[in-house]
């Protein structure tokens, strides 16, 4: 079997539903890739419509063409045009040229002649469908060809928006580290004071999920909470476990200027954090007094040992 026919057969397979799962990918995946296999997947097509059109299926392909072939009405008006045009007679031929002159009979007992408009009406017939049947290949091709570049449009635009979530997952992970650093000096020097924490929604599902140490002798901890959205005048914010019960709840909350953009600071007792991870709840507070969902934020506290 030559090349050009083991890949017609291998298209004839897809097309009846016949192929492995990874055999039907390789398939469409060429078929995405470029004009020529779309071409070759149309007249594979057309070739089987008319062997089904003809009988000369296989008992096993025949079922395979009816229940998956099938499955698709536009396929299924393209199947009916096909079989009406294998049910057209042939083409009628001049008994004239049929007989020769020397065989000619004697003349027979008159008979009405066949009106010759008949022929003509079904030879016109005959043309009015093949015209019909080239132009829906048309409009098939042009439908498929739209369905294609549509196809590549949306694979295009979603690799964008992947690039655009990498780009910015990884400028708050910069953003945060940066300001991890700033913060260390001071952590590093609080002797009972304060020991701030910069957090940003969504790195947790990233797996960057932010630790803070912290050492002796620390009364408070302030987490400063990332706005992705300034939307509201005061916040409400709860800290609590991993399982949802709340450790402390503060409300009335005001947004400030930061070092990119906006946050809310949330100043707790060092006291309600051991070691472990917690999670942040920040809500807007509403004109009517109700609250609404803002950000979430994922913390894992590291206590230092008091040194002996």
């Amino acid at each position: 079997m030559s090349p050009d026919q083991d890949d017609t057969e291998r298209l004839h397979r897809y097309l009846l539903g016949s192929l492995s799962a990874a055999e039907g990918d390789a398939v469409e995946a060429a078929y995405l890739a470029g004009d020529d296999a779309f071409r070759r997947l149309l007249a594979a097509e057309e070739e089987l419509i008319d062997s089904y059109a003809a009988g000369a299926l296989s008992e096993a392909d025949r079922r395979r063409f009816e229940e998956h072939f099938l499955a698709s009405p536009a396929r299924r008006e393209r199947v009916a045009f096909a079989r009406a045009l294998a049910r057209l007679p042939p083409a009628e031929t001049s008994s004239a040229a049929a007989t020769p002159a020397a065989a000619t009979p004697a003349p027979a007992a008159p008979t009405r002649p066949r009106p010759r408009h008949l022929a003509w009406a079904g030879l016109a017939a005959a043309l009015m469908l093949a015209l019909l049947g080239s132009a829906g290949l048309l409009l098939r091709s042009r439908a498929l060809s739209t369905e294609l570049a549509r196809a590549r449009a949306e694979r295009e635009a979603a690799a964008e928006r992947s690039r655009l979530a990498d780009r910015r997952t990884a400028e708050l992970q910069t953003q945060v580290e940066r300001l991890s650093e700033e913060l260390a000096q001071t952590r590093s020097a609080a002797t009972g004071a304060v020991v701030v924490a910069v957090l940003a929604p969504g790195l947790e599902r990233e797996g960057a999920r932010p630790s803070l140490r912290l050492p002796p002798r620390v009364d408070t901890v302030r987490l400063r909470l990332l706005l992705e959205e300034d939307g509201h005048t005061r916040y409400a914010a709860t800290l609590q476990t991993p399982d949802g019960d709340v450790l402390a709840s503060v409300r009335g909350l005001p947004s400030g200027p930061a070092a990119k953009g906006r946050a809310v600071d949330l100043a707790l007792p060092a006291a309600v954090l051991p070691d472990g991870t917690y999670v942040v709840e920040l809500k807007g507070i509403t004109r009517g007094g109700g609250t609404e969902g803002v950000a979430s934020y994922q913390l894992r506290v590291l206590r230092t040992p008091t040194a002996p």
